[in-house]
């Protein structure tokens, strides 16, 4: 006599079906529809992960936190907080063994239905990477490891936040991809008898995660530079999650840079910019024909704000190319103060006394 299964839900809910704002940890974890074998199971997830795209708040609720973290010093004096960007090499299972109503799991923030990697498996996979390290500082009971990661009588240097994944586009699907594993001799695996040729398949089929993660890390500047190094060697080749032998969960890390050092940058690329036209002054100087004319832009590029040390390294190159030429050109009554100024012997024009 065959046995009918129960579905645990409401019967309110059973016509329940995933749409575009459906939170997908709510969906898998408790409305997902019974039924006989895996393949309906498998048609469900298909349907769920096909309609549900991420949460309409979620990226807002992301640079809140993203400027939250930015201000921790996870309680060391001058401590500060790092970001790394993580991009997914292929697929990742982090959190398959999780309590599920299917037979597998994913780790997916529950207030978002996002997928996420948890800080605590971030932190395991540098300390292992710390494990493999020459230097035996750094090996379970030295002095790095137990700075970094703590010991049973200590707390470690630096914390290690889950990494939330950076929001795509609007109306984009979520990063997860339905997979599956094939177990031919399950009974030979539960210890009932030896593995045969006529054993029946059993497809499981599981969830996996790609896309770009947040990765963040706060505590003293060198223990938390020294823990993004052991992370990205270890993300990249030891991997992180489940099935990393199979070649999943390989993980590109890059740092993000600060405030600060983005602003930098800006600059920098600002005044490399402004100072592009006097690159080519030297190879376009021929002498009296257009002396004047590569003289006015320089003058031109100093009224306009370009840096002076990007002009006064200009002018310099070009006095070069012919010492004589604008000795003879300096002093022609012609020429105003500001050209003679900036067009003096390098010796000169740095305050020195020419030999």
């Amino acid at each position: 006599m065959a046995t009918e299964k129960i579905d645990g839900r409401r019967s309110c809910l059973w016509s329940v079906t995933p749409v575009a704002s459906t939170n997908a940890t709510l969906w898998l974890d408790r409305f997902l529809k019974r039924g006989s074998g895996d393949a309906p199971i498998r048609t469900l997830i298909v349907e769920a992960l096909d309609r549900i795209k991420a949460p309409e708040g979620y990226p807002r609720a992301y640079a809140r936190r993203e400027a939250a973290l930015a201000s921790l010093d996870a309680g060391f004096e001058a401590g500060v907080t790092r970001f790394w960007t993580g991009e997914v090499q292929g697929r990742m299972i982090v959190g398959i063994g999780t309590a599920s109503v299917r037979e597998t799991g994913i780790s997916l923030l529950r207030m978002w239905g996002v997928p996420f990697i948890p800080g605590s498996a971030l932190k395991g996979v540098a300390a292992s990477m710390a494990r493999r390290q020459v230097d035996e500082a750094w090996k379970p009971g030295g002095a790095g490891h137990r700075g970094l990661f703590g010991d049973h009588l200590h707390g470690g240097s630096v914390v290690f936040h889950d990494a939330w994944w950076v929001p795509a586009a609007p109306g984009e699907p979520l990063p997860l991809d339905l997979d599956v594993m094939t177990v031919h001799h399950h009974g030979y695996y539960s210890g009932d008898g030896p593995p045969c040729d006529w054993d029946e398949p059993n497809p499981v089929a599981f969830i996996t995660a790609r896309g770009c993660y947040l990765v963040a890390l706060s505590g003293p500047s060198s223990w938390v530079e020294a823990a993004g190094t052991l992370l990205a060697v270890g993300l990249e080749e030891l991997g992180i999650g489940a099935k990393t032998a199979a070649g999943y969960g390989r993980v590109k890390l890059e740092r993000k840079p600060t405030q600060m050092e983005a602003e930098q940058a800006r600059r920098h690329e600002e005044r490399a910019k402004r100072a592009a036209p006097l690159r080519n002054l030297t190879t376009r100087f021929k002498g009296a024909s257009n002396a004047n004319d590569l003289v006015n832009e320089l003058l031109k590029a100093q009224r306009d704000g370009v840096d002076p040390t990007d002009v006064r390294a200009a002018a310099a190159s070009l006095w070069g190319r012919d010492p004589k030429f604008w000795k003879e050109w300096s002093k022609k009554p012609a020429r105003t103060p500001d050209e003679r100024a900036l067009m003096a012997p390098p010796a000169e024009r740095d305050g020195q006394k020419p030999p």
